[in-house]
């Protein structure tokens, strides 16, 4: 995942965006643990 979401940075792609898209959604579906996996990204980025 850590992989994939610095191929999409190198690639162009806004580090949080990416991020979000290859790390935070690919681990759950549930929408209180995604938002608190989001603001975790927001928080680095």
């Amino acid at each position: 995942m850590l992989i994939h979401a610095g191929k999409l940075i190198r690639g162009g792609i806004e580090p949080r965006l990416a991020c979000e898209v290859a790390i935070c959604q690919p681990l759950t579906d549930d929408h209180e643990l995604l938002s608190g996996l989001s603001e975790m990204v927001k928080a680095v980025f």
